[in-house]
């Protein structure tokens, strides 16, 4: 047993004395405690003394045992929790539970919860076979269908660790996700929530009928990848559907005075998911819930979501910008038509034209569709005529639903 535990010193806790400080310092059991932390800093950062060198026996004994124990405290705790929510496609959900098996960080220092939202599909059978066929350390919750966003709160009440790593079912996390997070904590104070890179890995199968997620610059705050102290992650219980709660979650955050930092190393990947004609159209009726946003936090909604950069100048709200002037010039086209107006309606049809174009370039810069064929390219021009028409539906519907929600955030300073 001696053996075993000072083999596992040598080859994986000794070397990196950062991600063993950060493991302890996200530990509930031994927060606080400096002098300690201090000791496994002065310990770790330098090799441990070689027995049978003269003077440096009793050292060298006291310095194992010393790391010996702190191996077993640490396997005893819980250094991040994963909380990952999951609604059906049991076939998404054991890919990245699988994914967790090339984690860089011991398998003793996490656990995943995953939490069924009342899912039609057997989701407990995919998660015992991934548990025992692997080795992971799996819990699993069900709830009755109501959002994402609750199914994170019950996983995060369920929580060991003081620090909750946030990712979806769709979603592959690097190798040393978990440990690049935890790393990440350490590099400024006063950071309650680190926001890592998402990358879309298979870009060429990007159609105006799929769904993807990509964040390379940080500001999108995405619940795919996101490491938050649990004491800062509690998600409204308004937001119903995968939209805005993730925003609402870091809006809260920062208005508090608190830190949100973007670590590109701490990177996860979104693949391609293949829709239907009917997706872009589903997406879109989530606007529903920016109503709800923006009476909650109408600074960080107006100067922080949504922003895009189009020739060299970020511009927030950049869809719903362009779509509010296009649907503008369709229905000034359609007064000056059924008013008669013929002197009005030609150069009013050429501003219509010029919208339209302007709203299609625009959607095809989001979507970064890189098939050009004319299929493609007909669906996206098919999506950037109608889809609008749903946003502001579903915009309309969101301020009639929200209009009497309150607007207080939940989180003390």
């Amino acid at each position: 047993m001696r053996g075993h535990v000072e083999s596992r010193v040598e080859s994986s806790l000794v070397p990196d004395s950062r991600l063993l400080v950060a493991v302890v310092g996200q530990s509930p059991r031994l927060q606080g405690r400096n002098v300690f932390l201090a000791t496994v800093h002065r310990t770790c950062s330098r090799p441990l003394p070689k027995r049978g060198r003269s003077g440096n026996g009793a050292v060298a004994r006291l310095t194992d045992a010393f790391v010996m124990r702190m191996v077993e405290t640490m396997n005893s705790v819980c250094a991040v929790s994963v909380v990952i929510p999951a609604y059906n496609r049991a076939h998404l959900l054991e890919k990245t539970l699988i994914s967790f098996k090339q984690q860089t960080l011991d398998v003793h220092l996490y656990e995943i919860i995953v939490v069924d939202d009342g899912s039609t599909e057997n989701l407990k059978e995919v998660i015992k076979k991934v548990r025992k066929d692997h080795g992971l350390p799996i819990r699993y919750y069900y709830q009755t269908h109501q959002g994402p966003g609750k199914a994170r709160n019950l996983g995060i009440s369920k929580a060991k660790s003081s620090l909750i790593a946030l990712t979806d079912s769709d979603v592959l996390p690097q190798h040393d996700w978990l440990e690049k997070g935890l790393l990440a904590f350490k590099k400024e104070n006063g950071v309650v929530a680190i926001e890592g890179k998402t990358i879309v890995p298979d870009k060429e199968k990007i159609t105006p009928f799929t769904h993807q997620t990509e964040n390379l610059q940080g500001g999108r705050y995405h619940t795919c990848n996101l490491f938050v102290d649990k004491a800062y992650c509690q998600f409204y219980p308004l937001y119903t559907s995968n939209f805005r709660e993730d925003s609402d979650l870091a809006f809260n955050i920062l208005q508090k005075g608190h830190k949100i930092l973007f670590d590109p190393e701490v990177i996860t990947f979104h693949p391609v998911l293949q829709g239907r004609f009917t997706t872009p159209f589903r997406l879109a009726m989530r606007y529903e819930f920016d109503p709800l946003l923006n009476k909650r936090f109408p600074q960080f909604y107006k100067n922080n979501l949504d922003a895009h950069s189009i020739l060299g100048r970020k511009i927030p709200h950049l869809r719903k910008k362009m779509s509010a002037v296009y649907l503008l010039s369709f229905g000034l086209l359609i007064g000056a038509l059924l008013g008669g107006k013929a002197e009005y309606w030609q150069p009013i049809l050429g501003v219509y034209v010029l919208t339209l174009a302007c709203n299609y370039y625009v959607h095809l810069r989001l979507c970064s569709l890189k098939r050009t064929g004319p299929r493609a390219l007909g669906g996206a021009f098919l999506v950037a005529v109608l889809v609008p028409f749903v946003m502001y539906g579903a915009l309309m519907k969101g301020y009639w639903r929200f209009r009497k929600s309150a607007g207080k955030s939940r989180i003390s300073s």
